[in-house]
């Protein structure tokens, strides 16, 4: 194949530009990271999501906790609306006697959540849960 300097040129030209706009995209990249990861990190989170609830077709409730009270949040799907605020005292005096929640999402709480719904369910029924409980294992 015998090229033309003309079309080699052209092609170099076109890599050498091609090059730099994704040089400069990669560093435009790059840069917003750093800002925006680095802009509030020392406060840590100030507003975190305790709870949401799904009540109907995109409709949640939610509960956000924000410093000093914690808010009911009515969420749709255009609109978000404050149905009533809690102050922190209050939150901590109602939550003082819980015990505390095991995390939600693991395989571990999972396992435990469904032991016991089949146990539950046994005892409707009138069924044995013996082999439920080899099945899932004794997680005492």
């Amino acid at each position: 194949m015998n090229l033309s300097p003309d079309l080699m040129e052209s092609s170099l030209k076109m890599l050498t530009g091609l090059v730099m706009v994704v040089g400069v995209l990669l560093a435009i990249w790059y840069v917003s990271k750093q800002f925006l990861q680095n802009s509030g990190k020392g406060e840590g989170k100030r507003i975190r999501v305790l709870d949401n609830s799904c009540i109907g077709l995109k409709k949640n409730i939610s509960l956000v906790q924000v410093p000093g009270s914690i808010l009911v949040l009515g969420i749709t799907q255009d609109r978000i609306t404050c149905l009533t605020q809690i102050s922190q005292k209050d939150w901590m005096a109602v939550n003082a006697e819980k015990e505390p929640v095991t995390p939600k999402g693991t395989v571990g709480s999972f396992l435990s959540e469904l032991k016991n719904e089949l146990v539950g369910f046994g005892k409707k029924t009138g069924g044995s849960s013996s082999g439920i409980n080899e099945t899932l294992g004794s997680e005492s």
